[in-house]
Parts: C-alpha cells; structure tokens; sequence
C-alpha cells in the first residue's frame, strides 16, 4: 500500500496518519482511500511556479489566487499555504469535503496570510 501510493503522499508517516486521522472513520478500505486520494493528486494543476519564484514582492494570496486559477473550479479559500520562518513555500494543503471535493478551508486551520510574504526555491 505504501508503495504504491508513496509519490502523491511523501512520507509514510504522513499516509499513516492520514489514514488515522481521516480515511478511518470514512467507511472505507485503505486501499479503497488511498487509491481515491491518489487519483485526486494527480488531477491537481500547477500554476507556472517559475515565473511565480521570479516575483519580486510575491504574496501568499496571490499564490494561493494563481494556483486555483490553474484548477478549474477551485478558488483560493480552498487552499491553506504554510511558509518556513524565512518566508519559503513549506506545505499547499487543498481543502476538501467528506466527499473528496474541494472546498473552503476552516478558519481555524492555520496557514500562512494572505498578505504574508512568499518565497519559491528554484533551481537556477
């Protein structure tokens, strides 16, 4: 299981947890779950995070604003961005339902502001 779903979630602490915390109480087998949250990452879209590390005063909210561009359907509130203490891009977590669509993120879940400042590494 670990294996075949390692590349859409990067760890396996994350996928045990993952499975702990929400896929558990959903009814469903971690096969089952993990083969639907795979097949979510793979529909997601990327905005041009080139041109957007080359920003010079790049906000959260405009991140977060180019990436639900790239997803039709989704919109910025949709998403909760994490930054390091320097400023740099740590975690894009999208906000979905109990049925595996997006939507709002809760207030209370944290993340970066909207007006904070974000910088993306590139190579080069």
């Amino acid at each position: 299981m670990i294996r075949d779903h390692i590349c859409a979630t990067p760890s396996v602490q994350l996928l045990q947890h993952e499975w702990a915390k929400h896929g558990s109480c959903m009814g469903t087998t971690p096969a089952a779950y993990f083969s639907r949250s795979t097949a979510l990452y793979r529909q997601v879209r990327y905005p041009d995070m080139r041109a957007l590390s080359r920003r010079p005063a790049l906000t959260v909210g405009q991140f977060a604003a180019a990436f639900a561009s790239a997803n039709p359907g989704m919109d910025a509130a949709m998403l909760r961005v994490t930054v390091d203490r320097r400023g740099w891009l740590d975690e894009v977590w999208l906000c979905l339902d109990t049925g595996f669509h997006t939507a709002r993120c809760p207030a209370h879940q944290g993340g970066a502001a909207a007006r904070a400042r974000l910088k993306i590494w590139r190579d080069g």
